[in-house]
């Protein structure tokens, strides 16, 4: 999809932009869209701006929530976060620790899906105690699946595994699968 962008020059003629501008541009729009989450069963997925079909859950066939639009990319360079680390270890000042916990936070971040699911309420929907946040991720990681806690909640994870597949990670975590 293309912007199609021209600008207006005095003379009132009309010139198209740079090209690598809107090309820039296009594919920025191409990371813009929505979430949909099922309060449901917490089953979410992303679409773009071209919001169409049903909006019915894939898992439990509720009706899903839209949020957005909003961006989907990546929200950190994780080059440019190497660098702002390794900067921070070479500082005469010294380093920040907790400002260094949150740049590999979200470095770690850099390639996961949208959204996050928090393990309280995972346990919680599977009807099992809660358990520490680094043993979740470690039985999510062990089942094959990628997985980082979030930069922004402590309980908060984020993974490519899909909600039934988590859920099931946690219940075996626990014992009670």
């Amino acid at each position: 999809m293309s912007l199609g962008l021209w600008y207006a020059q005095p003379s009132n003629t009309r010139t198209p932009p740079d090209s690598s501008s809107a090309r820039r541009a296009d594919r920025s729009l191409e990371e813009m869209g929505y979430l949909l989450h099922c309060f449901r069963c917490s089953h979410r997925r992303t679409v773009g701006l071209d919001l169409k079909g049903p909006l019915d859950c894939e898992v439990c066939g509720a009706h899903m929530s839209v949020g957005g639009p909003l961006w989907l990319g990546d929200l950190a360079d994780s080059s440019f976060c190497g660098e702002m680390l390794e900067a921070s270890e070479r500082s005469v000042v010294g380093s920040n620790r907790r400002l260094m916990e949150m740049v590999r936070l979200v470095r770690g971040e850099v390639g996961q899906p949208v959204g996050f699911h928090r393990i309280d309420k995972l346990c919680s929907m599977i009807g099992v105690a809660s358990m520490p946040t680094e043993e979740a991720l470690d039985a999510i990681r062990d089942a094959g699946r990628g997985a980082v806690r979030t930069h922004f909640d402590r309980r908060g994870v984020k993974t490519n595994a899909s909600i039934n597949e988590l859920l099931e990670t946690l219940r075996c975590a626990k014992g009670a699968g």
